[in-house]
């Protein structure tokens, strides 16, 4: 006898459009809640990766145990270094930065200083690098030579906040990090420290003591001239 009424789903295996919709909700539910934890991963990644570029710029400055060109005490051994360091002086940290890659000292390009995941803008040439606009997230310490004391900030993340914000800052003037600054505001600073070991603070971390253990009273060159470059 042939059976008629009813539906017959369990015999073709299809769904009803009520059970479609109910399953579609529940999928985009599950994305929804899963969103913040994506994002979150996606922004440590994004930080990690900018913290492996400090370590990369560190070593591009100390190769072998040599000082920083240009900077500081000089060494001739030093390949590819500035010919007159004690004669040269940099307005700011991108000036430095560009004479590592023209130099090729650092085998990338001015591109390489934009942090990951921050609305830096990277510079498509050396050109637009010098540009006065913010292009760099690194600010790096004057001064530096191998006689100075280990664990001391060489090189850090503009958005580290300082009482002063121009050429008179110095390194034991910092009292946290930033909100309205790049490259990542106050959620990280990312700092390398004298001898290659990297950290990455937050606002419930940067303090003198994570930052600058040894009190150094050292200078330091700004991305740009006039200091932190905070967002618009």
């Amino acid at each position: 006898m042939k059976r008629t009424g009813g539906p017959n789903r369990g015999s073709r295996g299809e769904f009803t459009l009520k059970e479609l919709l109910t399953m579609t909700g529940l999928i985009i539910v599950g994305l929804v809640l899963a969103f913040p934890f994506v994002l979150t991963a996606i922004r440590r990644a994004q930080i990690n990766e900018n913290l492996n570029r400090g370590r990369t710029i560190y070593y591009a400055l100390f190769p072998q145990g040599c000082s920083p060109l240009g900077l500081t005490a000089y060494r001739p051994e030093c390949p590819k270094a500035n010919p007159n360091p004690g004669e040269r002086r940099f307005a700011n940290s991108s000036e430095f930065l560009e004479i590592l890659v023209s130099s090729n000292v650092l085998d990338t390009d001015c591109a390489f200083f934009a942090a990951p995941g921050s609305r830096i803008t990277p510079a498509r040439s050396a050109a637009e690098f010098l540009d006065g606009n913010i292009h760099n997230s690194w600010c790096i310490a004057q001064d530096v030579n191998d006689s100075l004391t280990a664990y001391t900030p060489v090189i850090f993340t503009q958005n580290l906040k300082f009482k002063r914000r121009g050429s008179t800052a110095t390194l034991d003037q910092m009292i946290g990090l930033e909100p309205d600054a790049e490259p990542y505001g106050d959620r990280a600073g990312i700092v390398i420290y004298r001898g290659g070991w990297g950290t990455i603070l937050n606002s419930g971390t940067a303090s003198l003591t994570n930052f600058n253990s040894r009190g150094m009273t050292n200078g330091f060159l700004w991305p740009l001239a006039s200091g932190q470059a905070l967002s618009k």
